[in-house]
């Protein structure tokens, strides 16, 4: 199981996904709930700058188009530091912002996720987030903080429990009161490898059951995925489906949904196995989406 997270936080770190780093296997630092509190004041989620050691710059294009441009900072530890999206081809703008910090173990420990509206270059915080883990480094708790008009605080806006494994298996939403808003459990079964072999998600009388298998590496094959609910007898098939090269990149993805509509996403590496390439192509759309990865070494 922890080759798929490996493999995967590779990939979707390069295509700003923003929780990399978590499911780190590293010594925590700690496993105390109380290090999640309910409130947050405006000092307490202002997160410092860090120095970043190289960049990856991502292109978006549609149908050989540029229509985005992404920024990502890392440490020389490969920590993600900040994300930056630049919306606009004709100037390359700063539109949204990513801030972490680590542990010592490299653990992530906070995160905000801010914007800024150009030509200004201030900042407003829109989310913040606060991760514990248990003592093997595996995440235990994650809480989403949103802030309150009127108090000014920052209040739980959603809570996410992990099993030992590492899997979601409790999510709930918090009203602005604090009371709970929403909830959802899951319940994972694991097989002799400690591969996620089974989820089975409930709330409110819906129901998702995805199911996986592996190859000899512990690397995905398959991903299938049967939604439902009380309320229907039918049922609802989502279908994934994996390949790797020989170093174990993955390099194609394909997804069937319910009405046979098939996006197939392929994906190139360099030498060194970072992410230079993705190609996403879909049955059910007239776009063709492609991103390019370069990698510079940032001095100082």
């Amino acid at each position: 199981m922890q080759g798929i997270k490996n493999r995967f936080a590779a990939i979707l770190a390069a295509a700003l996904v923003v929780l990399t780093g978590c499911s780190s296997r590293k010594a925590a630092s700690s496993s105390r709930t109380e290090d999640l509190p309910d409130t947050l004041s405006a000092e307490e989620v202002e997160l410092p700058d860090n120095k970043a050691a190289y960049r990856c710059t991502s292109y978006q294009y549609e149908d050989d188009e540029l229509v985005c441009k992404y920024f990502q900072d890392y440490d020389d530890h490969d920590n993600i530091i900040r994300s930056e999206t630049a919306g606009d081809p004709e100037n390359m703008e700063l539109t949204k912002l990513y801030s972490y910090t680590y542990d010592k173990n490299g653990n992530v420990t906070a995160k905000t996720q801010s914007y800024a509206a150009p030509p200004s270059t201030d900042r407003d915080i829109y989310f913040h987030d606060r991760f514990c883990y248990y003592d093997d480094g595996t995440l235990k708790y994650h809480v989403n903080y949103t802030k309150d008009s009127d108090s000014g605080l920052w209040k739980k806006n959603y809570r996410k429990e992990y099993d030992s494994h590492g899997s979601e298996v409790l999510y709930i939403s918090y009203n602005s009161d604090g009371s709970t808003g929403y909830r959802s459990e899951t319940q994972c079964e694991y097989d002799s490898s400690g591969n996620l072999a089974k989820e089975t998600w409930h709330s409110d009388g819906s129901s998702m059951v995805s199911e996986y298998t592996y190859d000899d590496s512990g690397n995905i094959l398959t991903a299938v995925r049967t939604e439902s609910s009380e309320d229907s007898d039918e049922s609802f098939v989502y279908k994934t489906e994996y390949a790797y090269d020989s170093r174990g990149n993955l390099i194609k993805e394909t997804k069937t949904d319910p009405y046979d509509v098939t996006v197939s996403t392929e994906y190139e590496y360099d030498e060194t196995n970072r992410l230079i390439y993705k190609d996403i192509i879909g049955t059910g759309s007239d776009v063709h989406t492609t991103y390019r990865y370069e990698y510079e070494k940032i001095s100082g």
